[in-house]
């Protein structure tokens, strides 16, 4: 008798432990919330045009898209990425592709250019070529296509989007997420 009240009673202690962890991890909104900046860099726009971080200054929020030419995923969205880019465009907002491949191989940055032009689309794409901290952060992407929200004030704004905004829960955090940052 005192071995089963015993084990009701370690039980009950590991579930009010459990329960205490959970409610503390469920309030930890902190990360989410906290603000990075996006890494200064220096690049081209596809064109050829001179760009820099203080691009996100002329949006109320853009949406930034990580992909490479030979990802399948990430060239099937372009369309949506471009029809998402017109929305924004409304709202004081844009969508910009970074390539993260061809800032220094002008074969691939040919390839990319031409996988946009068969997907007919016209967001503006960039490619980063001089900025460590930049290097260094879409080298630390781990999955493609990654979509991030970056305010006027060039902070990152909540955690990178996975995958293809196809998915449409994909789409509809990056929706609800640029509406509330466009005060929608």
């Amino acid at each position: 008798m005192n071995i089963s009240r015993t084990v009701k009673r370690t039980i009950i202690v590991i579930a009010v432990v459990i329960c205490v962890l959970s409610l503390a991890a469920c309030g930890n909104t902190e990360e989410t919330k906290e603000k990075r900046k996006f890494p200064k860099f220096e690049g081209t726009d596809f064109e050829g045009n001179a760009v820099d971080e203080t691009l996100f200054s002329e949006n109320k929020v853009t949406i930034v898209n990580f992909w490479f030419n030979e990802c399948s995923a990430c060239v099937d969205e372009m369309k949506e990425l471009d029809q998402l880019n017109q929305e924004l465009k409304e709202k004081g907002g844009e969508v910009i592709g970074v390539n993260v491949e061809a800032s220094s191989d002008k074969e691939k940055l040919e390839d990319a250019r031409k996988r946009l032009k068969e997907q007919d689309t016209v967001f503006r794409n960039i490619l980063i070529s001089k900025g460590e901290e930049a290097k260094e952060y879409m080298s630390n992407i781990v999955a493609f296509p990654t979509t991030i929200l970056v305010d006027e004030k060039g902070n990152i704004i909540g955690a990178p989007i996975q995958g293809s905004i196809d998915n449409e829960n994909n789409r509809k955090k990056i929706e609800e997420a640029a509406d509330e940052i466009c005060g929608e």
